[in-house]
């Protein structure tokens, strides 16, 4: 197994304030990487940067092996970063719409957009508009955007916002099905450990720009780090 994401000596300032400072750090293929830390960390910013949205003072961020500054490098990864939806559509046609502009869509894609809609229990409010919806419905919905693509790699910024117990299980069994049956690395980031615990694989601990902590989540258990 290789490794999905390197980010080698990443560092990256704004102004006057540096807001990432020499970030080192290995995501194997098939993980879970919990990002955690306080608001205002850099968790975001350097999401931001595995994505090239925003530009790095030094250093280089490598996927699949191919640094993000190389054209097509980011072709196989989706994300879920402050979603937006056209909400007059409904979840079908949002998807539909998605994999239309990118030149995804093919005969299959009708079962696949079904098929992902009752994974994440929206199959009974598939031709529904989203402006109807609850925030964790529409949290739901930005999921399944960020998976209709089938990526590779799949990262999501606080993804647990707005949901209740029993949307962070669901949550949790999607993403761990995903890992399992699609081969996909997922990087998700969260302030609250026990939001993201039981689901990463792998922790990294942000503070103050820094990766203060960065190992299996089962090392960390077993040393009683937390």
């Amino acid at each position: 197994m290789g490794n999905a994401i390197e980010i080698k000596h990443v560092s990256q300032h704004y102004k006057n304030k540096q807001v990432l400072r020499d970030i080192n750090l290995v995501v194997p293929e098939n993980s879970i990487l919990g990002l955690i830390g306080e608001n205002g960390a850099g968790k975001t910013t350097l999401m931001k940067a595995m994505l090239g949205l925003v530009q790095i003072s030094s250093g280089d961020i490598l996927i699949h092996g191919s640094s993000i500054k190389q054209i097509n490098a980011l072709q196989k990864v989706s994300f879920l970063l402050e979603p937006r939806y056209y909400s007059y559509l409904s979840p079908y046609e949002m998807l539909k719409n998605l994999l239309i502009t990118s030149n995804q869509y093919k005969y299959s894609s009708r079962q696949d957009i079904i098929e992902l809609l009752r994974q994440l229990k929206l199959d009974s409010v598939a031709k529904k508009n989203i402006n109807t919806f609850s925030f964790g419905m529409k949290q739901r919905v930005a999921l399944a955007m960020a998976m209709i693509r089938k990526p590779s790699i799949l990262i999501l910024d606080e993804p647990f916002v707005g949901l209740d117990v029993q949307g962070v299980q669901l949550f949790n069994t999607v993403i761990n099905e995903l890992v399992v049956s699609k081969q996909c690395t997922v990087i998700l980031s969260s302030h609250q450990l026990n939001e993201i615990q039981e689901l990463s694989t792998e922790i990294a601990y942000i503070d103050g720009g820094m990766l203060s902590v960065y190992d299996s989540i089962s090392n960390l258990v077993v040393t009683n780090y937390w």
